[in-house]
C-alpha cells in the first residue's frame, strides 16, 4: 500500500506568537513487531487505525509539527473579553487544526509502520501465489506432457509395427519371387515335354523324325528358358533344311516351323547330274531321276563357273511359273549373258541378272507374239525377231 503523503503545516492565526521551544531529541523507533500475514483491504485498515489523542502528540522535531504547550502561553498583553473573542475562536480553530494535524501524522506513521510491516506477508503470499501457480502450470505441464510422451511412444510403436510389416512383406515378396523365378526358370516342373516338327512343303516322314530327334534333346529343360536359337541352329545342319524358327508354348511344348529345300535346276557335271535349289546347293540325297527340272550348261573347271551357276538360278528363281514351267535349259556362257531355251524353240537372250523382275514383266508381254528370238538385254527397248 502506498504511504499517505505527508501533512501540510497549519497556517498561523494572526495575532497569536507561539514561544520557541528547545527542540527534543528525536525518539528511537522501535522495531515492529513481526507482521501477522493477513491481508485486509485499505477501507477496513482505515477503521482499525487507532486514535491518537492530542496531549499523547509530542513532535520529534519543530519542523514536524508545532509545540502546543507553547500555544497555550499567551505573549500578548491582556485584552478585555469582547477583545479577546476573536482571538479564542482563533485559538480554538488553531488547537482544532493542530488535533487534526497530529492525527492525520499519527495515522501516517502508524500506516507506513504497518504497510512496511505488511510487506514480507505481501511478499510471502506473492512468491506462495506464485509458487502455486507455477505449480499448477508445472502440473498442467507435466501432464501435458505425460500425454504428449505416451502418444509419442504409441507413435513410435506403430511406426516401429509398420516397418516390421513392412520389412516382413518385402523379405516374403522376395523369397515368393525368387521361388517362382525358380520354378519358371530353373526347375523341371515346366520343363520341355512335348516337341512336335511342321516341314514346308510336306516331303519324307524320316526327314521330320530328324527334326524331332534333335528337339528330344533339348527335353526337361525349363521351356522359358529354352535357348530356342541353339534348337534352331542345329536344325539348319540338317541337308535338307533350308531354314527353321523353334517356338514354345507354356508350360510344356516346343514347335520347329521348317522350310525344306526345293531342287529348282539341274547342272550337268562330268558324267553326273548334280541336283541344286535356288541357292546354289547340291542336293545330294535326290537323284535326278524322273525330276523334270531346267537345265543350267555352264563351261566347268572356270574361276566364274559358280558365279555363272548363281546367275542362271537367280533368273529362273525370278520368273512366273507359267514361263518358267516353258524352259527347259539355260546356257550361261558368263555371270552376264544369261540365255533361255524354251519349249516351242524360242530364244530368250536375257543378259545379265539385274533387273530380273522388270524384265519378267516385259517378256509376260513380249511372249504373246510369235517371235524365234527376244532380247531382253535392254529390257526399256525390248527386241523380237523371227531369226
Amino acid at each position: 500500500m502506498k504511504p499517505p503523503p505527508p501533512p501540510r503545516r497549519p497556517r498561523r492565526p494572526q495575532g497569536v506568537t507561539p514561544k520557541p521551544s528547545e527542540p527534543e531529541a528525536p525518539r528511537p523507533v522501535e522495531p515492529a513487531e513481526k507482521p501477522v500475514v493477513r491481508r485486509v483491504s485499505a477501507t477496513k485498515r482505515a477503521k482499525e487505525l487507532p486514535t491518537v489523542k492530542p496531549e499523547l502528540l509530542a513532535p520529534a522535531t519543530p519542523e514536524e509539527g508545532l509545540n502546543v504547550a507553547a500555544l497555550a502561553e499567551p505573549e500578548a498583553p491582556q485584552k478585555t473579553p469582547s477583545e479577546n473573542a476573536p482571538e479564542s475562536e482563533a485559538l480554538a480553530s488553531f488547537e482544532a487544526d493542530t488535533d487534526a494535524l497530529a492525527e492525520l501524522e499519527e495515522t501516517r506513521k502508524t500506516g507506513s509502520e504497518r504497510g512496511l510491516s505488511a510487506w514480507p506477508s505481501r511478499i510471502k503470499d506473492s512468491w506462495h501465489g506464485w509458487r502455486q501457480k507455477r505449480g499448477a502450470k508445472n502440473t498442467a505441464l507435466i501432464g501435458t506432457s505425460n500425454e504428449l510422451g505416451l502418444k509419442i511412444k504409441e507413435r513410435q510403436r506403430s511406426q516401429r509395427r509398420r516397418i516390421m510389416w513392412s520389412l516382413g512383406g518385402t523379405l516374403a515378396g522376395v523369397l515368393l519371387l525368387v521361388l517362382v523365378v525358380w520354378l519358371l526358370y530353373f526347375s523341371k516342373v515346366f520343363g520341355l515335354q512335348q516337341v512336335s516338327a511342321k516341314l514346308q512343303p510336306e516331303t519324307k516322314p524320316e526327314w521330320s523324325a530328324q527334326v524331332v530327334k534333335i528337339m528330344e534333346t533339348y527335353r526337361n529343360q525349363p521351356v522359358l528358358s529354352l535357348d530356342t536359337d541353339a534348337m534352331a541352329t542345329e536344325i539348319d545342319r540338317l541337308p535338307f533344311v533350308a531354314n527353321s524358327k523353334v517356338t514354345t508354348q507354356f508350360p510344356h511344348t516346343a514347335i520347329a516351323e521348317v522350310e525344306v529345300r526345293q531342287p529348282v535346276a539341274l547342272v550337268p557335271h562330268e558324267k553326273q547330274t548334280l541336283v541344286v535349289d535356288k541357292e546354289g546347293v547340291i542336293l545330294k540325297y535326290l537323284e535326278p531321276k524322273g525330276l523334270k527340272l531346267p537345265v543350267i550348261q555352264v563351261e566347268m573347271g572356270r574361276e566364274s563357273t559358280g558365279r555363272s551357276i548363281r546367275a542362271g538360278l537367280k533368273v529362273l528363281d525370278g520368273l512366273p511359273p507359267e514361263i518358267r514351267s516353258e524352259v527347259r535349259y539355260l546356257s550361261v556362257p558368263s555371270p552376264t549373258n544369261v540365255q533361255l531355251h524354251l519349249g516351242n524353240g524360242a530364244l530368250v537372250k536375257w543378259g545379265s541378272p539385274d533387273d530380273t523382275d522388270f524384265k519378267a514383266r516385259v517378256l509376260k508381254t513380249l511372249i504373246q507374239r510369235h517371235a524365234r528370238v527376244y532380247d531382253l538385254t535392254s529390257p526399256v527397248a525390248p527386241v523380237t525377231s523371227q531369226q
